[in-house]
């Protein structure tokens, strides 16, 4: 079990660093399973013709940290490129070039109840401004003047959740769920599928 989150964590780190290269990070996560099992599977085999049953295990795990040493290596200092996500190019659209609303909209943002900690907190922040920061089972209320909208959320921790970005009308009301670690639209009132200003 440790392993497999470790490499999960490991394939979302070479994700993070192929991306902020300018590369599509696929093949990176891919090279990163590709690399640990690649090597694990030769050091379990060598292991047990050196030393046994224990020392295969053991010898397995090193081959394999090594495989995912080299992905991480590779991603971290793979060539610059100029790829940038759909989702990245909609936030810049959205920052740049947001139409105004005739009357401003009212926003209310709850944060429900899950399984993560109880104490734990998220920031919230809306076009760029602060709102706040929301335990489970809390809310709070604030407007946009903007028929374009990110709304992002970051825990104590630093870690950010994937960003919402949404159209709102004029003069309405917008009650925007979040649970866990991501946002809910499928629970979420008053907001519609983001257009490109």
């Amino acid at each position: 079990m440790l392993e497999l989150l470790t490499l999960y964590y490991l394939s979302q780190k070479n994700k993070a660093n192929a991306l902020a290269r300018g590369r599509k990070p696929g093949f990176f996560v891919a090279m990163t399973f590709i690399l640990w099992i690649g090597m694990e599977v030769p050091g379990v085999m060598l292991g047990s013709y050196l030393v046994g049953e224990a020392g295969a295990y053991l010898l397995g795990l090193v081959f394999a940290a090594a495989g995912g040493a080299i992905s991480y290596v590779l991603a971290k200092n793979c060539k610059p490129g100029v790829y940038v996500p759909a989702t990245e190019n909609l936030m810049q659209a959205v920052e740049r070039y947001a139409q105004p609303l005739a009357a401003a909209t009212d926003v209310r943002i709850v944060c429900e109840e899950g399984f993560a900690a109880p104490d734990k907190r998220w920031t919230f922040t809306l076009n760029g401004q602060r709102l706040g920061s929301l335990a489970a089972d809390s809310s709070l209320d604030t407007y946009t003047s903007q028929r374009q909208n990110i709304l992002r959320a970051a825990d104590s921790d630093g870690s950010e959740a994937a960003p919402l970005i949404f159209d709102v009308a004029d003069n309405g009301y917008a009650e925007i769920h979040f649970k866990v670690n991501r946002f809910v639209p499928e629970r979420s009132t008053g907001i519609f599928p983001p257009t490109m200003p």
